[in-house]
């Protein structure tokens, strides 16, 4: 009769405690980051917070050389007359700007979706297509079933900037057709955090048009 031929060595393997320790470890890391991905926007809102403070501290008050804001103040409008000033005015006010004041460059922060006074408009039309004045559109980055699409909006810079990725807009308020040949125009569009407060600002945004500069940006 022939011996039986030995067991063939069989590979070691876990013993049962080992394998339920593992699972209740694979269980714990998925808990853990479940809880850490729903506490993540309150993290991140104390985060931003912390900037907040931070900024306070280095922040600085003195006005910002070679830059100067003209306010259209109460004042001016009781001068003047109430809002809004016709197109001839506004001509008149950038014109003022640009010959006897001095100013290299003006950018207007307002947007003028609809056509006005004929004379005006024109005026204000040749010195955004020939002189240093940047007119702005609004881009809107809140995704909506309908997008919002008001006036002919502008692209800008035809590449992104170094080390930007351009914010993604789905929609603009911007000039009517008459103002279309503007040189410059940069789009002043914002995008506050959850907390309602604005952080920063979109140095270029993608819209339909082509990549669009942001406000001062757009005289560059």
């Amino acid at each position: 009769m022939t011996p039986a031929d030995p067991a063939t060595p069989q590979a070691p393997t876990a013993s049962t405690p080992l394998l339920v320790r593992r699972a209740a470890w694979a269980v714990l890391a998925a808990a853990l980051a479940g809880a850490l991905l729903g506490l993540w926007p309150g993290l991140q809102l104390a985060e931003e917070r912390s900037r907040d403070a931070l900024t306070g501290l280095v922040v600085s008050e003195r006005p910002t050389p070679g830059v100067a804001v003209v306010d259209i103040s109460e004042e001016s409008l009781r001068a003047i007359g109430v809002w809004p000033w016709s197109r001839d005015r506004l001509a008149d006010l950038v014109e003022e700007l640009l010959g006897p004041l001095g100013a290299r460059a003006v950018a207007l922060d307002m947007v003028l979706p609809e056509r006005a006074d004929e004379a005006g408009d024109a005026r204000l039309a040749s010195i955004a297509r020939h002189g240093p004045l940047a007119l702005a559109q609004v881009l809107d980055f809140t995704a909506r079933s309908t997008p919002i699409v008001v006036g002919t909006a502008a692209g800008g810079r035809s590449t992104p900037l170094a080390g930007a990725t351009p914010a993604q807009a789905s929609g603009h308020v911007a000039n009517h057709a008459g103002l279309a040949g503007a040189r410059c125009v940069g789009h002043i569009g914002v995008q506050p955090d959850a907390d309602g407060v604005l952080r920063r600002i979109h140095l270029q945004a993608q819209a339909a048009e082509g990549l669009a500069a942001g406000g001062l940006l757009a005289l560059l």
